[in-house]
Parts: structure tokens; C-alpha cells; sequence
């Protein structure tokens, strides 16, 4: 379900059968800075993500600080509050919407959830892509 509407709102193909789908990557000025993903999580938990993840630590954890410091005006853009995990001791952090919902739910459960997570994941992409893409310009 999630990879047919993933298809069907333009954000790409899902990569491998797994417990979390990348869609988008996002990259600036020719690197990868992070990506967009969907995610089953322990304890009936679904995110709709921004992973970031350059390769590089510390200009990871520089890209997830500015946007940090804009997180007010991201959540209100967005509609809802966010998960903000910087994840000290790991190369990457994250962004998410969280969800309820389990990867064991039935085909109806899911159909309703990818349809919210797509819809979620439009609005996620528009706010955040254009200042990721501006702020890895200034932490490289």
C-alpha cells in the first residue's frame, strides 16, 4: 500500500522490502544531505522522517541544530509537533511525524495510514527541503 502511493505521489520508488522505505533524497550542491523516509517503529509507532545523514557527523549535527532553531516556526508550517532526535552518539538524526500503526495492521489500517503518511510526507518535504538545502550550503 505505502509503496503504490508512495509511486502515485510522485516521490520516487521504495528501495528494499524493510521496515523503513527512502523516497527522496535530499542533496545540495551535489552531496547528499539527508533523506526522506517511512518507518515502521517499535511499539506501533510509524514516522514519516527526515533522516539526515551526510556521511559526515558534525555536519549532521550542524544541519539538525539550525533546523532545530527554527523548530517553532517548522512545526507551525507543518500543523503538528515534531520529533526532534539528534541522537548524540550516532553519525545521523532525525525529524519525524509519528503515527500510530504497525506493519501487521490490516490492509484497510494501512490504506488509511499511507494515506495521511503521504500527505504527510508532501508537507514535510515542502517546508523542510529548501532550508536543509540552504543551511548545507552554510555548514560545508
Amino acid at each position: 500500500v505505502i509503496r503504490d502511493l508512495v509511486r502515485s505521489r510522485g516521490f520516487g520508488d521504495v528501495y528494499k522490502r524493510q521496515n523503513w522505505h527512502s523516497v527522496k533524497s535530499i542533496n545540495g550542491e551535489g552531496k547528499t544531505l539527508a533523506w526522506l523516509n517511512f518507518a515502521f517503529g517499535r511499539n506501533g509507532v510509524f514516522r514519516v522522517e527526515l533522516y539526515i545523514d551526510s556521511g559526515d557527523g558534525v555536519v549532521n549535527k550542524r544541519l539538525f541544530d539550525a533546523l532545530h532553531a527554527e523548530k517553532d516556526e517548522i512545526e507551525k508550517e507543518i500543523g503538528h509537533e515534531l520529533e526532534w532526535q539528534k541522537l548524540e552518539s550516532k553519525r545521523a538524526s532525525k525529524i519525524a511525524r509519528i503515527f500510530e500503526g504497525r506493519i501487521t495492521d490490516s490492509r484497510e489500517e494501512l490504506k488509511v495510514l499511507a494515506e495521511k503518511a503521504a500527505a504527510a510526507m508532501a508537507i514535510l518535504s515542502k517546508v523542510i527541503e529548501p532550508r536543509l538545502i540552504d543551511m548545507g550550503q552554510q555548514v560545508h
